[in-house]
């Protein structure tokens, strides 16, 4: 007896194993590690949906300078908002995703572009990103600035 109980316990710790659906951060893997180097520069936004909403309107005449340093500023003739931005990665279910959080103050119109994007491509002339709305029906907000 003792020595099936032995065997049941090799076994079952021989049969565990890393959780596969487990969620990690890394900043140096995937297709933009690089963008400190990528993303400098001036770019408007070409397309910008919420739950199915064309809001691209709201930012015509904007122009949003990043810098390598993690600052973007968006600024027309009126105004200038200072935001900042962060890359980061995860890791869900062996699958890495590339994420770029916006950040401005509570400054309409920017609220909306303030939140954790999903990066779609690699950035070169463009940054596609997107992410899960908030009508809950797995559709996507999209959100894509273009390089002047």
């Amino acid at each position: 007896m003792k020595y099936l109980s032995i065997l049941l316990t090799l076994f079952i710790f021989a049969s565990c194993s890393s959780d596969d659906d487990s969620v990690s951060d890394n900043n140096t893997q995937g297709p933009n590690a690089n963008i400190e180097t990528t993303i400098p520069g001036d770019y408007v936004i070409t397309t910008f949906t919420v739950d199915g909403e064309d809001r691209s309107n709201n930012y015509n005449g904007f122009t949003f300078t990043y810098d390598g340093d993690g600052n973007v500023t968006a600024q027309n003739d009126i105004l200038a908002e200072v935001g900042t931005w962060t890359y980061t990665t995860t890791t869900t279910d062996g699958e890495l995703v590339e994420n770029l959080e916006l950040f401005f103050n509570n400054q309409e119109p920017f609220t909306d572009l303030s939140r954790e994007w999903d990066i779609d491509a690699t950035i070169s002339t463009t940054i596609r990103l997107s992410g899960f709305n908030s009508m809950g029906d797995n559709a996507r907000d999209v959100l894509v600035f273009t390089r002047q």
